[in-house]
């Protein structure tokens, strides 16, 4: 029973569980990498059973594919190898996510490309990046949210040279954008996020980015229109 009448950070649904944001599975354990003690003070906000249980797989399939990545400091590249074999060893199955693999050059460098579940990838950090909103502004948002990946190169589109110029650039610029702006999280090697609300700097501007970096390498991003998507 919900005696504090808690709402999900998702719905309207009585709230009657924890999620993690982002999941637990981001987080090393003791002995996975040099580090300890980094799945200790995580983000928790409340959720109801079907929220948080919905998107059970998809917090597996989002950590494998952000871990991957070739721009992860060392505790991801750790973390990354030993997860990736534990995981295909327990189920077999989770070998499909890297759907078919294809020798790729990326800034000079050799590596493996696979394809990516883009809207699979999006849901889930659809509910993540809501989550932290939730966590930070202690409200809802219920509106619709943009989300940009420019770390997920993409090597299949026609003009994908200009495009993942661009999205390089991108990158560079939020850092710089970014780099004077608080962040936040108790294991920043593993997870931090860092807000710009644009309405501190313009009345007019209802502009909300929170900017999510994985394993000091990997962003994520998503922007939110303030106004009447905003829930108490």
């Amino acid at each position: 029973m919900n005696k504090n009448n808690v709402t999900c950070y998702m719905c309207d649904r009585l709230a009657t569980t924890k999620e993690h944001v982002p999941a637990k599975c981001f987080f090393p354990k003791d002995g996975e990498t040099a580090s300890t003690g980094l799945r200790t003070n995580l983000v928790t906000v409340p959720s109801c059973d079907l929220h948080n249980s919905s998107k059970a797989k998809d917090d597996e399939y989002a950590c494998l594919i952000v871990a991957s990545s070739m721009d992860v400091n060392p505790v991801g590249a750790t973390f990354s190898g030993k997860r990736i074999v534990r995981a295909v060893r327990k189920r077999p199955t989770l070998f499909g996510i890297f759907r078919n693999p294809f020798p790729v050059q990326v800034g000079g460098k050799s590596t493996m490309g696979f394809e990516v579940d883009i809207t699979r990838f999006h849901n889930y950090f659809d509910h993540t990046l809501r989550g932290v909103f939730y966590h930070h502004f202690k409200r809802k948002f219920l509106g619709d949210l943009k989300i940009l990946t420019p770390t997920l190169v993409d090597v299949s589109s026609p003009n994908r040279a200009e495009l993942n110029l661009y999205l390089r650039e991108f990158v560079s610029l939020s850092a710089g954008f970014f780099r004077h702006r608080p962040k936040y999280g108790q294991h920043q090697e593993v997870f931090y996020y860092q807000v710009f609300n644009a309405v501190d700097e313009d009345p007019t501007d209802r502009r909300i980015v929170i900017s999510l970096v994985f394993y000091e390498g990997v962003l994520i991003q998503g922007m939110f229109i303030s106004g009447a998507d905003f829930a108490v």
